[in-house]
Parts: structure tokens; C-alpha cells; sequence
């Protein structure tokens, strides 16, 4: 993804990971609120999972500069919220993530789960695009949907294999690519003499 989007954008890019496997949006929002949860792997008193992107918005940013968040959830939020839980869980998390660090207008890029013909993504999908609907300068972001096809008939639909890796993050860099110039980036706060 980093070199397609180098290649594009004639620039270099850097690319940070704050995912947390297996998280939900839930998890983010009740870390934001300060709403302990028991979960056998994400530890709230750690600050799981909102912690790595915390850190790096905290630490890297401010030397780097950001153009973007992308943001994948869904599948995992599928038994815990509905629709509107959700998009407000959602909406929560990106204005949070605005404010406190001074990101007013950072784009967000947010996927459109697809658990696969098993999995019913339906309500998650939809409370996505009602976020997408109501925040400014957030876009649509990898598309599951599209891989659909070569992950159907497997045991495990949810998860992608490393032989959906290249396709998947084709989808990123075609979403952000997409809309990169309705994007306004943060720049980084340069040092001074």
C-alpha cells in the first residue's frame, strides 16, 4: 500500500499501525469514556486498544504531520451494537480523537465490513455510512465486499489470509487515492532555532 501510494502521490509515505486484533469500537469508546471492561486479551487498565493510535497521535504525529486515519471495525461489533450504538460508538472515537489531539480536519477513512455470506454485516455497514453521512471529512475506506469472492467457501470468512493481503491493502490505497485531494493535512510542527 505505502509504495502504490508513494508512486501516486510522488511523495514519501509513511504508514503507522495502531491496530489491535480482535478489538471493537466498543473497546475504543469505553476507553475514551472511561468505562472499564473484562476481556481476556484487551486490557482496559492498559488502555486497549485505543492506546497504539493514543501514542502515536501523541508522539510521531506532531514530528511527521498526518494526512489520514483509517480505521477498520465491525465484524467483532457485530453482537455487542446495533446500528445506532454503533455509529455513535464511531462517532465518539473520531471526535475524541479530533479534539483532544487537534486534528479538526484529518480526513478518516472507515471500511465497509463484509464477514462474508455467513456473517451478517448488514447493521454494521449501515452504521458506518451513517457516520460517513454525518462527519465531516470522513470517506469511505477499503470495501470488503470486493474480496468477498475469494475468501467465500473457506471455514473462516471473517479473518483475511496472507494471500488477501495484497488485495486488501490495494483497497486502501485506491480509497485513499480517491480522495486525496478533498484531504487537508496536518503538517508537522517544525522545530525552530
Amino acid at each position: 500500500m505505502g509504495n502504490k501510494l508513494a508512486a501516486a502521490l510522488n511523495v514519501p509515505v509513511l504508514l503507522f499501525n495502531t491496530a489491535f486484533g480482535g478489538s471493537q469500537i466498543l473497546h475504543n469508546y469505553k476507553v475514551i469514556k472511561g468505562i472499564p471492561f473484562d476481556h481476556s486479551f484487551i486490557k482496559y487498565n492498559l488502555g486497549m486498544p485505543y492506546q497504539p493510535l493514543r501514542a502515536t497521535l501523541t508522539k510521531y504525529i506532531p514530528t511527521t504531520g498526518i494526512r489520514a486515519v483509517m480505521v477498520h471495525h465491525g465484524v467483532n461489533d457485530r453482537n455487542d451494537s446495533n446500528r445506532q450504538q454503533f455509529a455513535e460508538q464511531y462517532r465518539t472515537v473520531i471526535q475524541h480523537s479530533r479534539e483532544t489531539y487537534k486534528i479538526p480536519d484529518v480526513a478518516w477513512l472507515l471500511a465497509m465490513e463484509d464477514g462474508g455470506i455467513e456473517i451478517d454485516s448488514e447493521q454494521m455497514r449501515a452504521g458506518t455510512s451513517d457516520v460517513l453521512a454525518s462527519e465531516p471529512n470522513c470517506y469511505v475506506g477499503a470495501d470488503l465486499l470486493a474480496l468477498r469472492q475469494q475468501r467465500a467457501g473457506r471455514d473462516d470468512t471473517i479473518h483475511l489470509r496472507v494471500d488477501d493481503w495484497d488485495a486488501y491493502a490495494t483497497l486502501w490505497a485506491n480509497s485513499l487515492l480517491a480522495v486525496i485531494n478533498k484531504t487537508k493535512p496536518k503538517s508537522a510542527v517544525l522545530a525552530t532555532e
